[in-house]
């Protein structure tokens, strides 16, 4: 659900804890997850177009600020699922 902007979204049974913040961002956002199992970060713009793409192993930051402000949609996927985040860059 796009329209959910919450910070802390939980996937599946497991209840994993993802952070991502903060939002809205200057260009700069933080991802935490209490589990380190590998999970894909792919970063899209308001159009659909990709802009970042990774693997992630460990909570990271990610740095959008030469993308331009907007919104972008974090889709952050494992095993468990997937999450669907917006965030804003001002």
């Amino acid at each position: 659900n796009l329209g959910n902007v919450a910070s802390t979204v939980g996937l599946d049974e497991q209840n994993e804890v993802i952070s991502i913040y903060p939002n809205p961002s200057s260009g700069i956002v933080n991802i935490n997850f209490e589990n380190n199992n590998q999970k894909t970060l792919t970063v899209t713009d308001i159009s659909g177009k990709v802009v970042i793409s990774e693997i992630l192993n460990s909570n990271t930051s990610v740095d959008l600020t030469s993308f331009g402000k907007g919104i972008y949609i974090f889709d952050l996927q494992s095993e468990k699922g997937n999450i669907l985040k917006k965030v804003t860059i001002k």
